[in-house]
């Protein structure tokens, strides 16, 4: 059976601005504070980004909230909702970090990557 291979790739502030969807979808589930930004971590580590929160609880300097992973699929499903991305609702969803080789040099980026199976059409 044929499948359908999507990635949905962010980079920057379009992973700021998908922070930002998520929490204003879901509200209390960030502390309180500024979102001011996300960093995309390796590969290998088991946290995928982690945001910077400045102002309210976060205290002068700051905070970060550290996002696993498995647990970074519905901050890039809002993303793409908000963005009219069009997404299969059967298509099985994972993250991928990936190091795209861009004009500022390697940059890790969060990739949602969808397969879905295609089922045959008459």
């Amino acid at each position: 059976m044929p499948l359908e291979r999507r990635e949905i790739v962010l980079i920057g502030n379009e992973l700021v601005d998908a922070v930002h969807a998520f929490a204003r979808a879901e509200p209390g589930v960030l502390p309180p504070g500024e979102i001011t930004g996300a960093t995309v971590h390796s590969e290998a580590e088991p946290i995928a980004i982690s945001i910077k929160l400045d102002g309210a609880d976060s205290g002068a300097q700051g905070s970060r909230v550290y996002v696993p992973r498995d647990q970074c699929i519905p901050i890039l499903v809002r993303y793409c909702t908000e963005h009219n991305i069009p997404l299969p609702r059967a298509g099985r969803k994972n993250v991928k970090i990936l190091t795209l080789p861009l004009n500022t040099g390697p940059t890790r980026c969060l990739c949602l990557s969808i397969v879905l199976k295609i089922e045959k059409v008459i």
